[in-house]
């Protein structure tokens, strides 16, 4: 089918169903669908979502059972106050050993609480199961899952707007029709990363010069910006541990579907 085709089929479910009446389906929004990264397992299973499918797998004759499996997760703890009370201790526990901003500040003036104290104060939402909190800053966050997290971040001893800016750290803001804030050591991000794809401690398995280029040009490297990068001396941590920094090195490290926990414990400054 072509994206207008497509974008029509869609359009006649959504008004069907009545999701949001003022979403009116494209062919720009097809071929932006078409280009972004699929993410797996990311949905939970509830009954608006299920209706939706079972009409879209009917609409484009997909095997519902197939969908179901790469769309929903398998585990609603992914997405529960269980989930975001491990990223919440994992931030606070971790945070200032990497170097991120504010947890750096937070544990120098002594605001930060231990792990015992985070397995006390966050007792309701661990619901019993341990806190196992892995030796690494935790990915970002879904926005829509950022009034909660501030929340856990105020149950567990911090201020209101301390409790913001943890939170600003982890996740995008919800305010609508604001492109992200630019980069400013852009350049200089993408060309450490570079570099250390060739360090074999920070990244062991080597990784073709064609396959960096594909999947990093969207990055802005060229073949002289990699050539040039490559054949300089790795300087760690050198970067600040901006937010900024840190989610471009995540999204690159994402791009090569590599860890990004070494890249940003090699590149950003430490304590």
């Amino acid at each position: 089918m072509t994206e207008d085709q497509i974008a029509n089929q869609v359009k006649q479910v959504w008004e069907e169903l009545k999701i949001k009446p003022e979403k009116v389906w494209s062919r720009t929004d097809i071929n932006a669908a078409k280009r972004a990264t699929f993410e797996a397992n990311v949905l939970i299973h509830n009954p608006a979502h299920e209706h939706l499918l079972i009409r879209l797998c009917d609409v484009f004759e997909v095997n519902i059972e197939t969908a179901r499996q790469k769309l929903f997760a398998t585990d609603v703890f992914e997405k529960s106050a269980t989930y975001l009370a491990h990223v919440v201790a994992q931030a606070i526990l971790y945070g200032p050993r990497v170097g991120i901003e504010p947890f750096v500040s937070l544990h120098q003036q002594g605001a930060l609480p231990g792990q015992t104290a985070l397995i006390e104060k966050l007792h309701p939402q661990l619901n019993g199961s341990p806190l196992v909190a892995e030796s690494v800053f935790p990915a970002s966050v879904p926005a829509g899952d950022r009034p909660m997290l501030k929340r856990l971040f105020v149950q567990v001893g911090l201020s209101g707007d301390e409790a913001r800016q943890c939170a600003d750290s982890l996740c995008p803001s919800q305010t609508l029709n604001l492109k992200p804030r630019r980069n400013t050591s852009e350049k200089k991000c993408l060309e450490q990363f570079v570099i250390a794809l060739h360090q074999p401690d920070i990244c062991p398995n080597k990784i073709e010069v064609g396959e960096i280029m594909k999947r990093l040009k969207r990055f802005g490297l060229s073949k002289r910006g990699y050539y040039a990068a490559r054949n300089k001396t790795f300087a760690a941590r050198s970067l600040k541990a901006t937010t900024e920094n840190r989610r471009q090195i995540e999204q690159m490290a994402k791009a090569l579907k590599r860890d990004a926990g070494k890249f940003i414990q090699n590149i950003l400054e430490g304590k």
